[in-house]
């Protein structure tokens, strides 16, 4: 019992510690942290920290991974909710993907790399971790094209291809990061209704 208690409780403080990581990744980029400033705004040892993580590419692929596999299950959800319209669906979908990316815009323009989007992160990554990504991303462009598909064949979008239109939507909504700024005079909400406007107008019918 003691075993499986100290299980539970290594899990729940890693929890904890990716939660606070990816506020202070946030704020000041991949390439600007340290294994050493990050134990110290997490309140602990550099030792402490590399015993739930064993180097500083573990730590950022445990964020990052860990905020992308919500992104995608919380659209696959909104995919597959038939209480809302297709139109619903999608404007869903474009929120969810929108928050994300301002959410770690602020990484990402911290890369030295020129942004582009998550994309710039993951390159300078493992082999194992980009193929997770991959998978993720695979899922993601699928749950669009559910939306996509079911729009068309009602007659609401007009959609010639579904694969390229669904990754025409994803990748121009990665590239906000080339021009948003978080504390910039766009605010979120409005941010998310210009991408939002932009996918409505690449699909309806007319």
């Amino acid at each position: 019992m003691s075993e499986i208690r100290i299980a539970r409780d290594d899990v729940k403080t890693r929890t904890h510690l990716l939660d606070k990581a990816k506020s202070y990744l946030r704020l000041n980029g991949f390439k600007g942290t340290t294994v050493r400033n990050l134990a110290n705004h997490l309140g602990l040892s550099t030792s402490s920290l590399y015993y739930h993580f064993p180097n500083k590419e573990a730590i950022l692929s445990s964020c990052l991974l860990d905020d992308t596999l919500k992104l995608i299950r919380d659209t696959e959800n909104i995919s597959l909710d038939k209480s809302k319209t297709v139109i619903q669906r999608l404007e869903l979908f474009i929120q969810a993907h929108i928050t994300f990316q301002i959410e770690w815009c602020g990484a990402v323009a911290r890369s030295k790399k020129t942004p582009h989007g998550i994309v710039s992160i993951v390159d300078g990554m493992s082999q194992e971790i980009q193929e997770q990504m991959r998978n993720l991303e695979r899922r993601f462009v699928k749950s669009l094209v559910f939306i996509l598909e079911e729009g068309r064949e009602a007659n609401i979008f007009q959609i010639p291809d579904l694969i390229i239109t669904a990754y025409a939507i994803i990748s121009f909504g990665e590239h906000l990061i080339t021009w948003y700024h978080p504390n910039g005079k766009i605010p979120p909400d409005k941010a998310v209704q210009i991408f939002i406007n932009f996918a409505k107008k690449m699909v309806l019918s007319t």
